[in-house]
């Protein structure tokens, strides 16, 4: 009698496990277990997971086995809680992309999950869509480079024909054809099967860059820019990532474009301080450039008519290449600047020489460009009784009045009142306004140039969708018109017609208290007097101010930018400030201001205590230089010096014993800003 064969036992699956990494300001990440019938989501996708007591939305960075656990936890498998819903269809973060999420994350001292939300900048939806149709454009014709142009050309092909990292700093004058270069660039990496990031600093600048690339690359350019719509952004990351798209152009956030095969990435205007990210992680796009050129072993440009200081002294340090165009393509030549002292005007917001140009330069049938770097009617509504100036509740920042809305507006959190009829000081009931904003300088224009056509391009006007577009198409058409604007029109724009260019006040970033303000005040000046004078007809700049004796306009007016960027250079490192020094800005901020101070106070204390021996210059805790915002107290303290990424760890595991000795957990707040751009 034959024993029958034993019936095979079912191995059991084993159990699967994700390091996830939740979208907290957490350091670590933590173990989780993939349910039975559930597929194993790939790193870089993204999970519901449970988290104390609530859910919580998480990265899944590595997958396990049970061999590759913490050997505490193997020893409690039932301690892993189990994943909830997987939220996306496919990975979000290949391995490259979850690899620079780390960086970001030591570098800028913030969570990896965090660092990698940002680098996740659309909104999941149930499946992709597809890029909008774009109709194809009409063949652009190619213009012939110059001598110039040609030799920045030699310098980069080598680089652009074969995978090698380099870093080139293009300094180009404005209308010199940076852009050309970016294009020609492109085009050459393409044909190697490659593909290209291009950043721009504003979405006012995303249209007209648009039109030059789909017009020289075809509709392989994808637009990527918080403009778009979530299903529009949903689906142009869906097409780089299918490797439907050659291109991705837009602001910040497209250096994360999720391109497998990248061959070069562009930073156009990168000195301007819109490339770093307001908040957490507070990441500066041109360094994440660089770094994510390095990994990919690919050369960057950074292009700029005002290069930043830190891009010039990496020149100086040879980390940087540097390439020039000093001269327009067409021929043309720069603008004639000149100062205009207000002293001794009778109307505080044009001066005769303006107005007299901008009537001549109507009349010729041409167009001017007027720069006020402020939104809103007036700055200050005061009392005419008292002087009370209308200010914040939760600010400490006077209140802007907008005649359109006939509303009082904060421009830092967002509080909107009614004018009230009395003052509340003194009782009586008669206001003055003070301080020029762009709605009044607007009704200005319209009164002195009845029948012409006046546009007005800032935050307010451009908040719908495909405002910066619409704007700048109608400024362009033929005739004579005026555009005013804050800086979002400063840069960029190549407007042939345009030949007077006038500021309002140069005096507005001039003095402000911060270690950057001459740098960004001659940038700003530089750039919007570069819209002056593209075509064949010469151009004007006037810059009216009350202090025409600045460094700043003296060096525009003479065209001595090199002296104008040694005497700052120099004056950075008696002040050990970037780029000498790095810098790092902490800000703890309370609803109270006793208890702001004392829980900065307490976080500079552990420091010295834990690095007795550093070699770092601290100073503070100080009131910031805007003291009060959206209710809470603010203490600074800055340090001149390279944190380490283990310091930089320390900070906020530091910080939540603190609010948990003050017992004030849920009222104190810790800011890290790595390489700040700003101190305000």
């Amino acid at each position: 009698m034959t024993r029958a064969a034993a019936t095979p036992k079912k191995s059991k699956p084993e159990p699967r496990y994700l390091d996830i990494a939740p979208v907290l300001p957490l350091r670590r990440v933590f173990s989780y277990r993939v349910p039975g019938g559930v597929e194993t989501p790939a790193a870089g996708s993204r999970v519901r997971i449970p988290f104390g007591s609530g859910t919580e939305t998480g990265f899944v960075i590595s997958v396990r086995s049970a061999g590759s656990l913490d050997p505490a936890l193997r020893r409690q498998p039932n301690r892993i809680r189990e994943i909830g819903e997987v939220l996306d269809p496919f990975p979000w973060l290949d391995a490259s992309l979850l690899s620079l999420g780390r960086w970001i994350a030591d570098y800028y001292g913030s969570s990896l999950g965090e660092a990698l939300r940002a680098m996740v900048p659309v909104r999941p939806l149930i499946r992709p869509r597809a890029v909008p149709e774009i109709p194809e454009p009409e063949a652009a014709k190619i213009p012939r480079l110059t001598r110039e142009q040609s030799l920045a050309m030699d310098e980069l092909h080598p680089f652009l024909d074969k995978a090698a990292y380099a870093s080139f700093l293009l300094h180009g004058t404005t209308g010199s054809g940076k852009t050309e270069i970016y294009l020609r660039s492109i085009e050459k990496v393409i044909a190697r099967g490659k593909q290209a990031i291009v950043l721009v600093p504003e979405i006012s600048l995303t249209p007209q860059m648009a039109r030059r690339f789909r017009e020289r690359l075809g509709t392989r350019v994808g637009i990527f820019h918080s403009g778009l719509s979530a299903s529009e952004r949903f689906g142009v990351w869906t097409a780089a990532r299918k490797g439907d798209l050659s291109v991705v152009l837009g602001p910040r956030s497209a250096v994360f474009a999720p391109f497998s095969n990248l061959g070069l990435v562009i930073l156009d205007e990168e000195h301007d301080s819109s490339y770093k990210q307001s908040e957490k992680p507070r990441y500066h796009a041109r360094s994440v450039a660089l770094m994510r050129a390095r990994r990919a072993g690919v050369p960057v440009i950074l292009g700029s008519a005002t290069p930043s200081l830190e891009s010039l002294h990496n020149v100086d340090k040879g980390k940087f290449r540097l390439l020039e165009l000093p001269h327009r393509v067409a021929g043309g030549h720069r603008p004639r600047i000149e100062i205009v002292d207000l002293c001794g005007e009778e109307d505080g917001l044009f001066s005769l020489p303006l107005a007299s140009a901008l009537e001549e330069c109507l009349a010729r049938g041409e167009k001017a460009m007027l720069l006020l770097n402020r939104r809103g009617h007036s700055r200050l509504r005061l009392c005419a009784s008292c002087g009370e100036v209308l200010k914040c509740s939760r600010c400490d920042i006077s209140l802007t009045y907008h005649s359109g809305r006939n509303r009082l507006l904060c421009h830092y959190c967002g509080q909107e009142r009614a004018l009230p009829k009395a003052c509340p000081e003194c009782g009586k009931t008669k206001w003055n306004l003070s301080g020029l904003g762009i709605e009044q300088v607007e009704m200005d224009l319209k009164m002195r140039f009845p029948g012409y056509p006046v546009l007005r391009m800032d935050f307010d006007s451009t908040r719908k969708k495909g405002a910066h577009a619409t704007i700048l198409a109608e400024f362009s058409q033929p005739g004579p018109s005026l555009l005013l604007g804050t800086q979002m029109i400063a840069k960029g724009h190549h407007i042939p017609e345009v030949t007077l260019v006038g500021v309002i006040s140069a005096d507005t970033g001039l003095f402000l208290p911060d270690f950057r303000a001459a740098e960004r005040s001659w940038q700003l000046l530089e750039q919007v007097s570069g819209r002056s004078g593209r075509g064949d007809l010469p151009g004007r700049v006037m810059i009216q101010t009350w202090h025409p004796e600045h460094r700043v306009l003296g060096s525009l007016s003479r065209d001595d930018a090199s002296s104008f960027l040694e005497e700052e250079l120099q004056e950075r490192r008696q002040l050990a400030y970037p780029p000498w020094k790095k810098l790092s800005s902490l800000l703890v901020s309370a609803p109270q201001e006793t208890l702001a101070l004392r829980a900065a106070e307490l976080l500079i204390q552990r420091f010295y205590e834990q690095w007795p021996r550093h070699r770092l210059d601290i100073l503070g805790p100080v009131e910031a230089l805007l003291p009060r915002l959206k209710g809470r107290f603010r203490q600074q303290i800055l340090f001149k010096g390279n944190l380490s990424r283990e310091q930089k760890a320390w900070f906020p595991e530091t910080f939540s014993g603190i609010q948990k000795e003050l017992r004030r957990s849920g009222a104190l707040q810790l800011e890290i800003d790595v390489d700040p751009e700003a101190l305000l």
